[in-house]
This record gives C-alpha cells, structure tokens and sequence, in this order.
C-alpha cells in the first residue's frame, strides 16, 4: 500500500468494521475478506459477530475475528483498539458503522430514546475515531476511516426523524474529519446508504436496559416507504458499492446515487432563502 487505502493493495492490512454483526457492516465485512484483507468484526452483539467471523473464514480463506464490544463505552473501545493494535498489527482501515434507530414522530421519542440514538449514533463514532485515528497518525501507513451517516441526513423522513437528526450530526462531524485530517496518513469517507435490507429498523432487540425499555414502535408504512422498498438492495450488494467508493478513494460514498438528486431540492430552498434575505437587507 503505497500512497493510500484506495490503490487496491488491501490484502493482508487490518481493517476494524463496527456495526458488524449484521446488514451493511456484514456485507462491507464481507466484500473487504474478499479482497484479501484481516477483518475485525465489532458489535454489541458478539454472538452475531462471532458468527459472521466465522463465516468469512470459511468461505474466504482469510483471517477475521469477532470483538463483542459496545462502541458507546469510551474505554472498552480504547482497550479494544490497543489490543488489536498489538495482536494484528496497524489498523488500515475502519468502518464506523454501528447504528440504531428508534421509530416514531419526535414529539413520541422519550429522551432515553434520544440519548441511546445519540450515544450510539454519535458518541460510539466519536469514540472509535478518538482511539483509532491517533494510531493511524501515528503508525503513519496510509489510511482510511468511513463513518456511517444516512441519505436521511439530507432528506429527513417522518418515519425517523431523531435517527435523521443523529446521522447530519455524522456527517457534519466527518467533513469537519476530513478537513482536520487534510495533509496527513489519514483519509476520510462518509458513507450515506438508502434503502438497504437491514435489520436496524429492529435495533431495540440490543437497547441496554440502561436506557428503559424498548418503545415497541414499528416502522410506518406509507407512501415514502413503499416506494424507498422498490429500491431495496441487500446487505452484499450494499458492501460492494461501499468498498467500490473506498477503493476510488471517494469522500461521498452512495449505495444509491440516483437518490442525489433530491440533495438540490434542500439546498436550492436553503439557497433561495439566503437570496431573499439578501435583497431584503439591501432593501
């Protein structure tokens, strides 16, 4: 690996995927022990993990490895990364993919609801990026982190909306990544799924009893999800276009492209606003 992650020469290099036990982290887990590189599946759910290890083992030939960790606790993810570091040699690569999300309109999500989103959705990034990234820098090889936000960072839906507000706070958190890290070993992603088949519309079945019971709501079915269904893609297919986006050295990383067309919608509106206010001012 002469320059960066994306010049193909993944065989042999660690690579760390959180939120692997399952749905896209398993599919990009999947597609990179294909390539050739050590794998280390992350998740709270560790028999998942376990399982999918095994699996890739099996049917690739190459090393993976379960770690059942949560990526909310700061220190369990610092010990986890320093263990790793010193069993499998210079972490290359890490998907920062675990997520959850809870259901229902704002106003019927309770704050433990939000501060389990938030925890997992934003603490668990900060945390893998604040124990990773620094032996990144400091191995020097050149490397990549992808974090894990959503194309409802940019077209937030009514189906789960407090998930859509946890993945802008990703993606603002990683262009502001990629701009500290500007200059050094260390690349940036951010990977933005649509309709994926996923089991995360089931993620309170791991909800720590820390943060109350599961809500029991479903997601809705309406107009919106009925049409994102006819564009679902499965887990594998989801990895493949993930790696793709690495291995070009992408920032944006899209399992769905064609979806970027509603992004302009927003920021001409939020264009226009800024336009009107402007004559406003010179009025």
């Amino acid at each position: 690996m002469s320059s960066t992650v994306g010049d193909r020469r993944l065989a042999g290099q660690v690579g760390v995927v959180t939120g692997g036990a399952s749905g896209i982290g398993a599919g990009t887990a999947r597609a990179l022990a294909r390539l050739g590189m050590t794998v280390v599946i992350v998740d709270i759910d560790g028999e998942g993990a376990r399982e999918v290890a095994g699996t890739i083992s099996q049917e690739t030939g190459v090393s993976a490895t379960a770690r059942a960790v949560d990526v909310v606790s700061t220190a369990a993810i610092e010990e986890m990364a320093s263990e790793i570091t010193s069993t499998l040699g210079p972490v290359r690569l890490v998907f920062n993919n675990a997520g959850v999300m809870p259901m229902g309109p704002i106003l019927e999500n309770s704050i433990d609801d939000w501060r389990w989103l938030f925890d997992v959705n934003v603490i668990g990034v900060v945390n893998v990026i604040n124990s990773f990234v620094p032996r990144m820098l400091d191995h020097g090889l050149a490397s990549r982190i992808a974090n894990t936000a959503s194309m409802a960072a940019f077209a937030p839906s009514d189906a789960f909306p407090s998930y859509a507000a946890s993945k802008q706070a990703v993606l603002g958190l990683t262009e502001a990544l990629r701009i500290e890290l500007e200059g050094t070993n260390v690349a940036v992603s951010v990977v933005c799924p649509g309709a994926v088949n996923t089991g995360i519309g089931l993620s309170e079945r791991n909800r720590p009893a820390r943060y109350g019971p599961p809500s029991g709501r479903a997601i809705p079915v309406g107009p919106e999800q009925e049409k994102a269904a006819l564009q679902l893609i499965e887990p594998d297919e989801a990895g493949r276009r993930v790696v793709d986006g690495l291995l070009s050295e992408e920032f944006w990383i899209f399992t769905h492209p064609e979806w970027t067309r509603k992004m302009r919608s927003r920021f001409d509106d939020a264009y226009e606003a800024g336009q009107r206010t402007l004559l406003r001012q010179q009025a």
